[in-house]
């Protein structure tokens, strides 16, 4: 009495044990490497590195309340829009809750950034509002990684949004992305398919052993009642 049992294996919580969010991240932030072949600097990638973070750690942590995967993508896409009220305005609620006014404030930041795309040519500085579209976009595409991945237990599919943001800047630069962030993309998304492989082996080997061993209680009972 008094002694506390331990823990049973498996239930732990998902957002800590599990390495498919994090990997899912890093296959995104890997893959947005490839914007440094249209994009001068390298703080709109320290900036996407924290957004990337902050859908990761609010997905994983809302998973573990059991809610449900809409939910928890809505909830997202709106810590999204909270990093860029506090990035790049100065009207939001208590500076990062996007209101009305920080809302218009974003659209003409982004809407000055698709001008500065059509205009400018790659590699293009790396100003206020083209870092607000990348974070935007890669954000984006970070919620959409996570849900296929994590909620849906596809990652495979994910491969496809990520093949979109390579496609985009090679489209966009008139030389070719450099080779480096092909080889950090492929090695992030080989590594994320692996560790989807082994949970899927490691629940398959648990079903086979709970089935051995509720098969193994019901002949033992069988045999309890035929002696009686």
């Amino acid at each position: 009495m008094g002694s506390r049992s331990a823990p049973a294996k498996g239930t732990e919580p998902e957002w800590f044990t599990s390495a498919t969010p994090w990997i899912a991240a890093l296959a995104v932030l890997c893959a947005s490497t490839a914007l440094s072949g249209v994009i001068e600097g390298d703080l709109w990638l320290v900036r996407i590195g924290v957004v990337i973070v902050a859908i990761t750690v609010t997905g994983a942590f809302l998973r573990a309340t059991r809610l449900t995967p809409p939910l928890v993508a809505i909830a997202q896409v709106f810590v999204l829009l909270c990093l860029l009220t506090a990035l790049h305005t100065r009207s939001g609620i208590f500076l990062f809750i996007p209101g009305p006014d920080a809302l218009g404030d974003l659209g003409d930041v982004l809407a000055e950034s698709v001008a500065q795309v059509q205009t400018g040519v790659p590699p293009v500085h790396a100003t206020p509002a083209i870092q607000a579209l990348v974070v935007l976009a890669i954000g984006l595409v970070a919620v959409l990684v996570d849900t296929l991945a994590v909620a849906a237990a596809a990652p495979a599919a994910s491969g496809l949004v990520l093949l979109c943001v390579f496609a985009v800047p090679a489209s966009l630069a008139d030389e070719m992305l450099p080779f480096w962030t092909f080889i950090l993309g492929a090695a992030a998304f080989a590594m994320l398919l692996a560790v989807d492989g082994q949970h899927r082996h490691e629940a398959w080997r648990g079903r086979l052993g709970s089935g051995s061993a509720s098969g193994s209680g019901g002949s033992a009972t069988t045999w309890r009642a035929s002696r009686w």
